[in-house]
């Protein structure tokens, strides 16, 4: 439980403090599409960058324990987009959004600490891995999906073409196509360089959360309760439990990687989601409320799943 504290009331605390600074006009009035654009530009694609290039290639083959939290994410994130079209009626680039809310992990920012302390230093490579997972192909899915509805007036293949150029160019996929590169190939990089990227990595969650606060100041609760509540009971319920019963019943895996599946697909929602969601205006007031809704309700379910895998 402390261990869930730890990380989960921090989340709240830089909200608040966003909040308050937006309220008292101390950041002005761009500041959280400033906030907003150094981590969808700098932050983010530092901290995915670090977290390529420093994932052992020789460990990362591990095909079951992928296999399971991919299932869960694109089953989720599936779920999302089917029943988010006949019950809410967005458009396809907004039900990508949907989707992302519902299967993208807090795994960065809450996975590792979360998992290292549980398993030890060894423990949180699933975590990393996830996050990779999450940062380049889900990520990369996503942008593309939602950049092919943008284009969607235009014809076929100029809409294809710009699409996939707009994924190419995608800072966070860049970032990640560069850390994969550097890992794959053990490309030597001088330790600055590593060192650079750690400084605007450390800055990505707090300066997303900061935004967020700032971004709610002013803000009216004007949000379809229905489609949050559903968002967060798909988040919270539905994908740690496909991801479990993949890890457990398809995959077979041994406790320890079940539980480290279960648990990283129970996390809440990730905050680069709603960084997207600001960048493409698409949906941004449900889905800071499914961030921050999942991840209050995280402080009750993940210590129960700690209890209940016998690590806590």
């Amino acid at each position: 439980m402390e261990a869930v504290l730890n990380v989960g009331v921090p989340v709240f605390a830089i909200v608040l403090a966003g909040y308050v600074c937006g309220r008292l006009g101390l950041f002005g009035e761009l500041a959280a599409e400033a906030l907003n654009g150094f981590v969808y530009w700098l932050a983010f694609p530092a901290l995915i960058f670090l977290s390529l290039s420093q994932v052992p290639v020789d460990r990362v083959l591990d095909w079951p324990l992928h296999a399971a939290y991919a299932g869960g994410v694109f089953g989720t994130f599936a779920l999302a987009i089917c029943i988010g079209a006949v019950a809410f009626g967005h458009r396809p680039a907004a039900l990508v959004i949907q989707g992302l809310a519902a299967a993208f992990a807090n795994t960065a920012y809450m996975g590792v600490p979360l998992l290292t302390s549980a398993f030890g230093d060894d423990g949180a490579l699933p975590a990393v891995l996830f996050t990779v997972f999450n940062a380049s192909i889900l990520l990369g899915i996503g942008v593309l999906l939602i950049e092919l509805d943008i284009r969607s007036e235009a014809p076929l293949m100029a809409a294809i073409g710009g699409a996939a150029k707009a994924v190419a160019m995608n800072p966070l996929v860049l970032a990640g196509a560069a850390g994969l590169g550097v890992a794959a190939w053990d490309i030597a990089l001088p330790s600055f360089v590593f060192s650079i990227a750690g400084s605007l990595g450390a800055a990505a969650a707090p300066a997303a959360l900061v935004a967020m606060g700032v971004f709610l100041v002013g803000k009216k609760p004007s949000v379809d309760l229905s489609e949050v509540s559903w968002l967060v009971f798909l988040k919270m319920l539905i994908h740690p439990a496909l991801a479990f019963w993949l890890a457990a019943s398809v995959m077979a895996m041994d406790e320890q990687r079940m539980a480290s599946t279960t648990i990283s697909a129970a996390l809440p929602a990730g905050t680069l989601v709603f960084v997207l969601a600001v960048r493409y205006r698409l949906l941004a007031d449900q889905v800071s409320a499914v961030i921050l809704i999942s991840t209050l309700l995280s402080a009750l379910t993940i210590p129960a799943l700690i209890v209940a895998f016998g690590v806590g």
